[in-house]
């Protein structure tokens, strides 16, 4: 159950994979720009996106991608224990984490901006990640030595099982804190387009801040 713990953790970080930042006219200011790439990231809204990535084939690309590696991670988590995750308890999980990320709240402001650098304030609240995993490898633990398994293999099989129904039902039961995490960041116009100056750091970050890590 511990691999499993750890194995889940780490799959839910993944979340937060390399937006694809694709130029438009700039229409939008650098807070703006930053709201609606967070909401997009964190939260799968599409709404105002288009401004900023113009091509639905592109963000379906994205939708996939992310999903794709999430379910990939918390795959190769079971196999390393001869453990078995069906496609539908990945999508179990995949759907109850995004929607978990829906509740928190992202603000944006804008600090300062020359003609071709911003930088951006980033406010979340935030989903205790950690909190929610072990609350479901507690009641999963419980609920399977109730069962008095004697068979290791039947038993850690039956612990998955609970562990994804426990996960799914905790995270969706999850509030956002009531506390916030802050991070500024630096922003350039590319192809007329206020984006991170530094992409991987603002998606890593960004990740660090909604799951309290």
């Amino acid at each position: 159950m511990k691999n499993i713990k750890r194995n889940i953790a780490v799959a839910l970080t993944l979340l937060m994979v390399p937006a694809m930042l694709i130029g438009c006219k700039p229409k939008i200011a650098a807070d703006e720009s930053a709201k609606i790439l967070c909401d997009f990231m964190v939260k799968g809204d599409r709404s105002k996106v288009s401004q900023i990535i113009t091509d639905k084939k592109e963000l379906d690309k994205y939708d996939k991608t992310q999903k794709d590696k999430f379910v990939k991670e918390l795959k190769d988590s079971s196999s390393t224990d001869d453990l078995t995750i069906t496609d539908a308890q990945c999508d179990e999980v995949y759907d109850s984490v995004k929607d978990a990320l829906k509740k928190v709240n992202v603000t944006t402001k804008k600090v300062s901006e020359t003609k071709d650098s911003a930088t951006v304030n980033v406010t979340t609240t935030y989903i205790d990640m950690e909190t929610v995993v072990k609350q479901a490898v507690t009641e999963s633990i419980q609920e399977v030595m109730a069962e008095g398994l004697t068979d290791e293999t039947q038993a850690k099989n039956e612990a998955v099982k609970a562990y994804i129904k426990n996960v799914s039902k905790d995270l969706k039961a999850a509030k956002p804190s009531s506390k916030t995490v802050s991070n500024d960041f630096k922003f350039k116009v590319e192809n007329n387009v206020w984006v991170p100056e530094d992409e991987t750091s603002f998606e890593t970050k960004l990740g660090q801040m909604i799951l309290a890590q």
